[in-house]
């Protein structure tokens, strides 16, 4: 890959303990739009073109530092996932934080 092109999806990974928690507190349609979403961004990456740009505070003054969101079912779904950029030994990748409905 050139240095002028970008990727189209970003690589993603998930802490179960914490998706498992963050399916207790929502709906069923919830659980299932957030277990397919899990799906197809574990095969295949973050479409990069969804992701927005978090407050620097969150709902109930949550910090979310170098955070990014998506909207789910995209573009503008009832729910959404937040994400924390993450760069390790294997390169960057974005890191799962949280799920739940959009106010």
């Amino acid at each position: 890959m050139d240095q002028t092109s970008r990727p189209s999806h970003a690589p993603v990974r998930f802490d179960e303990r914490i998706f498992q928690e963050d399916l207790a507190y929502t709906s069923v349609t919830g659980i299932a739009v957030a277990r397919l979403t899990r799906h197809r961004y574990e095969s295949k990456g973050i479409p990069v073109g969804e992701l927005r740009l978090t407050e620097a505070k969150g709902p109930h003054g949550a910090v979310l530092p170098r955070c990014l969101k998506v909207y789910l079912p995209p573009p503008d779904g009832p729910f959404g996932m937040v994400f924390r950029v993450m760069i390790d030994g294997d390169g960057a990748h974005l890191q799962y934080l949280a799920f739940g409905g959009r106010r």
